[in-house]
């Protein structure tokens, strides 16, 4: 949205709102964004403005090009560094086994900040420890590698977790001790003498939470919790995040969680329908680029075919029964492109080479003694050539003739090439004057070059936003308490009642906006509530990365794609107090800005979380205290999770009943709050998890941000329900010291 003004000429100017001012200082002002210099209309000012700011643009892309070779040089030494410091730490302590890779997790651990994951199960039925324990045992801690060597499939599960010198190491000489009732507790029907009920349970998980996991133990815990009052019992789950990363783990393998919709072959379900979230369209994927290598492919693979059907003496033998070096030469070159399969499947694709495996030239003489091209037909094709020249020399008519033959044969190539660019051309313009359509291939070309165009832009101005959205956006808006508390490392937990997901759809369509915009409104005034109810001044904004996640790779199901990097959003907290409306368009303006500019960002950040692009180039205290500082800027972490699938069964525990799950991604480095929006059975709930130093106002957040969504439902027209009819607990009362009930329907985030 932008608004309109004139100047003294009387000509009228665009300006952007309060969500896209940082996107019109930036690559807008280039002429290369959604303004230009023909829009803004500013004189000799704006072109003096322009010429600054692609200055600068083009200094910041030139010196992240210079800083390349430092880079490159700086991943060469830190990964042999690593790799010794690793071999030193191996010989020193024999009996632990070292965590490998370094991510960013990893990098932020502390003593008392860890990555511990935390999932909390609604399951209907008994609760029964024992037959708890002899599931896990049967099917978790005694199951074996599918490759049949007999080791364990999920060995760390027994082993405690340690450090030496900044390292993670198993203790695998501790996994003898290992008792499996220290790591499944049976929690108490009471808390602090009262029963467990939906109006205080989220006292009891946030009091478990915030326990630390005893170093002496295996990084994990299973807490059940039972209900007296209900047919129902409460799972805690909490797992450090290296048992996910080095062993494949999934939640399912785990929880033995049987889920009706996980299907081998994603291929088979009919309904699945694309997600639009938070995040969508940060990066346009091209399209064009690879429907145009796809058809470049497919002509020289024809081309190749052709080739071999002539010149390879297995498909052709008549190539041998009178060589010439212009045939043995492509039969080379087919022997070539023969071999370098044979060589890298030989090798498995690693960089080592097994027993028996033979080296691109010896496959090489392989493929060329299999058809034939032996030292005795170079010599015959030698031996013919010389006497072709020496014909030539001796008989002039003959040179001559061969040359006219020649010359007649580049004359009909270049004329058939002619020709073809004719009726090419010829084509186009009847098509143009009949249809005005260009032909598919022309398109194709043409479409191709623009996706090229926007993928070089993109890059060029990726240096400069990368600073100016990470570094000095907003450096001037005074500190707020997220980013000033002093952590002490401890959890707490909270979460909403559910919200139906139609009810948010029709508050989008009355609004203009996405469905993930309105959830994301409704968070503004939830953390308005709090600042509000602590008592302290409200920010303008609050700085917050955000992350989409699908349902199927939090919870061990196939997942249709890589879910993308982060972004960094600016929350309108101050002006939440407005009307709902338009702190939705507010919210909707920021958006559309994000998309515009960090859309590098997202792509890095995605290297980040699939390949670790940063910890791999950069030394782990480096990396540190990059995420300290960032983290320290931006202190609130939002997770969305949604799944393909419109209606999502909540399937099975150990063989009960599932009715609900919730997860929170656990904050680290500087981050003081995690949010986590889910979406499930077509109800949206909001996860909360912060330090301790926040409780016990981290229960307002959740409560308000279903408040607001009512009231934004309300504002724009769409009849509410009730609370009560919305969810089936209580509903809470709006202060800070009363829990809210269960959600009844929730997921799972990583």
């Amino acid at each position: 949205m932008r608004a309109t003004r004139r100047d003294s000429r009387g000509r009228r100017l665009s300006l952007p709102l309060s969500g896209e001012t940082d996107d019109f200082k930036g690559g807008a002002a280039l002429g290369l964004g959604s303004g230009g210099m023909a829009d803004e209309g500013l004189g000799l000012q704006g072109w003096c403005r322009w010429l600054l700011s692609a200055a600068v643009t083009a200094l910041a892309f030139g010196t992240a090009l210079m800083l390349l070779p430092t880079l490159l040089l700086m991943y060469s030494v830190v990964s042999r560094v690593r790799a010794a410091w690793l071999g030193v730490l191996e010989r020193r302590y024999p009996q632990l086994e070292f965590v490998r890779n370094t991510t960013v997790r990893t990098a932020v651990d502390t003593i008392r900040n860890q990555g511990v994951i935390a999932l909390l199960l609604t399951v209907q039925g008994a609760c029964e420890p024992r037959l708890v324990m002899d599931s896990l045992q049967r099917d978790i801690l005694d199951r074996r590698h599918p490759d049949g060597s007999g080791r364990l499939r999920f060995p760390h599960l027994r082993t405690p977790l340690t450090q030496r010198w900044g390292r993670y190491a198993w203790k695998r000489d501790d996994a003898v001790h290992f008792q499996l009732d220290k790591q499944v507790i049976p929690c108490s029907a009471t808390f602090r003498g009262r029963l467990v009920t939906d109006n205080i349970i989220q006292e009891v998980v946030s009091d478990l939470v915030s326990k630390y996991l005893a170093p002496e133990l295996p990084p994990w815990q299973i807490a059940l919790i039972p209900m007296p009052s209900a047919d129902r019992y409460f799972v805690l789950i909490r797992m450090h995040h290296l048992l996910l990363s080095e062993d494949g783990l999934k939640l399912t393998d785990l929880l033995q969680l049987t889920r009706t919709h996980l299907q081998p072959d994603y291929s088979a379900v009919t309904d699945v329908t694309p997600v639009s979230h938070l995040l969508d369209g940060m990066v346009e994927r091209p399209a064009a680029i690879p429907a145009l290598y796809e058809r470049v492919g497919e002509s020289v693979a024809n081309h190749w075919n052709e080739l071999v059907a002539v010149y390879d003496p297995l498909e052709n033998p008549k190539v041998l029964t009178s060589p010439s070096l212009f045939g043995l030469c492509v039969a080379v070159l087919i022997s070539l492109v023969s071999a370098v399969p044979e060589v890298v499947s030989g090798r498995g694709g690693g960089g080592g080479r097994p027993a028996g495996s033979r080296s691109v030239r010896e496959q090489l003489a392989v493929q060329l003694a299999r058809r034939g091209v032996t030292a005795a037909a170079w010599r015959s094709a030698f031996a013919g050539a010389l006497w072709r020249l020496l014909t030539l020399a001796v008989s002039p008519p003959t040179l001559a003739l061969a040359a006219g033959l020649a010359c007649y044969r580049m004359w009909r190539s270049a004329g058939s090439m002619a020709l073809r660019v004719v009726l090419i051309v010829a084509l186009e313009a009847a098509l143009l004057a009949k249809y005005r359509a260009r032909s598919p291939y022309l398109r194709l070309w043409w479409h191709s070059l623009q996706e090229a165009q926007r993928l070089a832009k993109l890059v060029f101005l990726a240096p400069r936003l990368l600073v100016e959205d990470l570094l000095l956006s907003h450096r001037h808006q005074p500190p707020h308490h997220f980013q000033t508390v002093s952590l002490c490392g401890r959890k707490v937990v909270a979460w909403s009642d559910p919200f139906p997901q139609d009810l948010i759809r029709q508050v989008a369509q009355a609004t203009g906006a996405s469905a993930s915009e309105v959830c994301l409104s409704a968070l503004c005034g939830a953390l308005r509530e709090y600042f509000r109810s602590h008592g302290l001044a409200v920010p303008e904004t609050v700085l917050t990365t955000a992350r989409y996640c699908l349902l199927e790779e939090l919870v061990g199901g196939p997942a249709q794609s890589s879910t993308g990097g982060l972004a960094c959003l600016a929350l309108p907290v101050a002006d939440a107090g407005k009307d709902p409306v338009q702190l939705v368009q507010e919210v909707r303006a920021r958006m559309r800005a994000v998309r515009r500019r960090q859309g590098a960002l997202w792509v890095l950040s995605s290297w980040q979380l699939e390949r670790g692009l940063l910890t791999r180039l950069l030394p782990q205290l480096l990396v540190r205290l990059h995420l300290n500082f960032l983290s320290r800027r931006y202190a609130v972490a939002l997770t969305e999770v949604a799944s393909p699938r419109p209606d999502h069964p909540a399937g099975k525990l150990w063989g009960q009943p599932l009715q609900s799950l919730m997860y929170w991604r656990p904050p680290q480095a500087n981050v003081s709050l995690s949010l986590t929006l889910l979406t499930v059975d077509s109800m949206v709930s909001l996860g909360v998890m912060s330090d301790a130093q926040l409780s016990p106002q981290q229960g307002v957040i959740a409560r308000a941000w279903t408040q607001h969504l009512r009231d934004l439902a309300r504002a724009a027209g769409v009849a509410v329900p009730s609370p009560r009819a919305l969810s089936p607990s209580p509903a809470p009362s709006f202060s800070s010291s009363t829990p809210v009930g269960v959600p009844e329907d929730q997921d799972d985030d990583l």
